[in-house]
């Protein structure tokens, strides 16, 4: 019972308040005339008490860590997805990418950078394809950099018996070109052959005019595809060979 009384009585003590020494009652927290003010006070040395501990507890001598500005560029992004592709699951994700491979030098960042900033400009992605047909090996000597239109303008797809570029229009055949994101009719033809004829000519005019806009690299490459079209060197049934 005496020690029940005692906390009984400490509870009735008047306390102070420790910004203005205003008293007060115990169990009331502040009088009127202190509270706004002292109330704010009090949370900011709080919050100064806390970051002290959090200064304190920091462990003295370890340098921060800064993240290298080569991370932020966009050729990291690259460089993942190219990593993403080539690795065990990459593989058994896609098709295309079953026999894919990396080179050991791109297997670190940085040599990827070194390679790619020399050529990098806004928008561009890599392409693998350009250089060897039906290529699989990701490195620097069989990728480059291409603008998205030049990507889209190379890349084949899956068709059907007739040549590239040639759809059956009835009793005749219609040729179009890809030009972007739509397609262009060039016109109805007797043969599939003039059709084709018409499609490769208007195709390597298109790739022309896309390399103006390329890096060296990529022009020249855009350059040799286009006359492969322009001379109608394609072969029907498998499309462009390469450069071999």
């Amino acid at each position: 019972m005496t020690v029940k009384k005692e906390i009984t009585e400490k509870k009735t003590y008047a306390k102070k308040c420790s910004i203005c020494s205003a008293s007060f009652e115990a169990g009331h927290w502040m009088n009127a005339t202190c509270s706004v003010i002292c109330k704010s006070e009090m949370e900011n040395r709080r919050r100064e008490r806390a970051n002290s501990r959090k200064r304190k507890n920091t462990r003295i001598g370890k340098a921060p860590t800064i993240r290298p500005q080569i991370y932020d560029h966009p050729l990291h992004r690259m460089w993942r997805e190219v990593r993403k592709r080539t690795s065990e699951k990459g593989r058994q994700r896609r098709a295309e990418y079953a026999t894919a491979t990396l080179a050991d030098e791109w297997s670190d960042y940085r040599s990827f950078y070194a390679w790619g900033i020399d050529q990098w400009f806004e928008g561009a992605v890599l392409d693998k394809d350009l250089k060897v047909w039906r290529n699989t090996h990701y490195g620097p000597d069989t990728c480059l950099l291409l603008s998205q239109k030049a990507n889209l303008a190379i890349m084949k797809r899956t068709r059907g018996k007739l040549l590239e570029g040639v759809q059956a229009g009835g009793r005749r055949f219609g040729a179009q070109v890809r030009v972007g994101d739509r397609r262009v009719l060039l016109g109805y033809f007797d043969t599939e052959i003039e059709a084709h004829h018409a499609y490769c000519d208007a195709k390597a005019e298109y790739l022309y005019n896309l390399a103006g806009g390329e890096t060296p690299e990529a022009r020249l490459w855009l350059g040799f595809h286009a006359d492969y079209y322009r001379l109608h060197l394609i072969e029907p049934s498998e499309g462009w060979h390469g450069w071999e």
